[in-house]
């Protein structure tokens, strides 16, 4: 309808202005368009909720509108990721074999929970191309049946994965990772990964075992200490065995003094991180590591070995001739637990020194030696030294 206007022009410039809206506040306008087409950039709020967006056409030469010059659209402003927030599977796990394997997960997103999540599946059985025994990224599977939450519009939705086993060996690995994202593109977070120790959870197909301790477990680096003596640096092993991993394995605690109530020297070993920690204020861990049959304990490892190295304190209370007894104790997350008492390694604590009379010099470097020590001039030197021991 304007005049001298060709193709698909819609105004010459400035003869029209069209205002871009969020909310009531105008975030951009122009009065020049490409033919018909208005193209700017703007960014998304960083906030949480309903957004009104509203594109309006003024006139600046005295002409109409009509209802359409008024333009509304409603977006949600989505500034939340979704992640996983639990699950009914360990990180390192094991389970039944089963042709039916089920897995549930559980993701948090808002306003809806993302659609299109799919799993990662590496079977070692299946998918172990290079057979050494662990998944690499370009060995994954991708795998869609995952079922959804019934309501999508909840805060938390339950997704679940089937998975069939029955095919691997007792023993072999399954390994899942999962991606997807939102309707508004955020990615899934803590959702694992292809990379090397990085999946969502692993778990051999193995029924569940009790963890048990062998005899003589408990030996000392260096041969039997029957006195232990403080700010000396003392190192052991104890061995255990847990046919589904030591990743199965939710106490592994050594008590240096399990018969003494008040403080039984705990020492304290956690699979997730690794560590070692203690709640005695008489007891200083300088390292620990599980260590299996080829260095560092892998999760799967059934004969494992914790090695500890440690120092008692001065405040460590004198028992006199009392002895102290370490024990041994695991239990896996099924609730099965054994230990074991080692009588035959008690030990005492001693914080009394003495300097051997025979380890005793003098030096002097002027004057002469007497039997009974030295003639020396006033202002001279000397030295005096000994042995202190325990």
């Amino acid at each position: 309808g304007f005049e001298n206007i060709v193709g698909i022009d819609s105004f010459y410039e400035g003869e029209g202005l069209v205002n871009f809206y969020s909310g009531d506040i105008i975030v951009a306008n122009t009065t020049k368009l490409d033919e018909d087409y208005w193209n700017f950039s703007i960014t998304v709020p960083f906030t949480n909720g309903i957004q009104d967006w509203r594109i309006e056409l003024i006139p600046l030469d005295g002409s109409g509108v009509t209802i359409d010059a008024n333009f509304t659209r409603q977006f949600f402003s989505d500034a939340v990721s979704p992640r996983v927030i639990e699950m009914d599977v360990y990180t390192y796990d094991h389970r039944v074999p089963s042709s039916t394997q089920t897995i549930q997960v559980q993701i948090t997103d808002q306003p809806v929970l993302p659609s299109n999540v799919e799993a990662m599946v590496w079977r070692e059985w299946i998918n172990d191309y290079d057979f050494n025994g662990l998944p690499s990224p370009d060995e994954y599977q991708s795998f869609s049946d995952v079922l959804l939450p019934n309501d999508m519009t909840a805060f938390v939705g339950q997704y679940t994965i089937l998975l069939d086993d029955s095919g691997g060996s007792i023993g072999d690995k399954v390994a899942v990772y999962l991606t997807g994202n939102d309707a508004a593109g955020h990615p899934l977070e803590n959702n694992g990964t292809g990379e090397e120790g990085e999946h969502l959870f692993m778990y051999q197909p193995k029924a569940d075992g009790p963890p048990s301790i062998p005899t003589a477990a408990f030996s000392w680096e260096g041969g039997r200490q029957t006195v232990l003596h403080p700010m000396i640096s003392y190192e052991f092993d104890v061995m255990m065995n847990e046919p589904n991993g030591g990743s199965d394995l939710m106490v592994v605690e050594v008590q240096l003094a399990s018969q003494q109530n008040s403080d039984r020297l705990p020492i304290s070993w956690d699979f997730i991180t690794g560590d070692c920690t203690t709640t005695s204020p008489h007891l200083v861990i300088d390292d620990c590591e599980m260590i299996g049959q080829n260095g560092p304990a892998g999760p799967y490892e059934e004969d494992i070995t914790l090695n500890v190295e440690f120092h008692l304190l001065w405040t460590i209370p004198d028992l006199g001739d009392t002895k102290r007894e370490p024990k041994l104790i695991v239990q896996d997350r099924a609730g099965n637990t054994d230990q074991q008492a080692f009588p035959t390694l008690r030990w005492k604590s001693s914080g009394d020194m003495y300097i051997p009379d025979e380890t005793i010099q003098l030096v002097i470097e002027q004057g002469t030696a007497v039997a009974d020590g030295a003639r020396v001039a006033p202002g001279s030197t000397f030295e005096v030294s000994g042995d202190v021991l325990f």
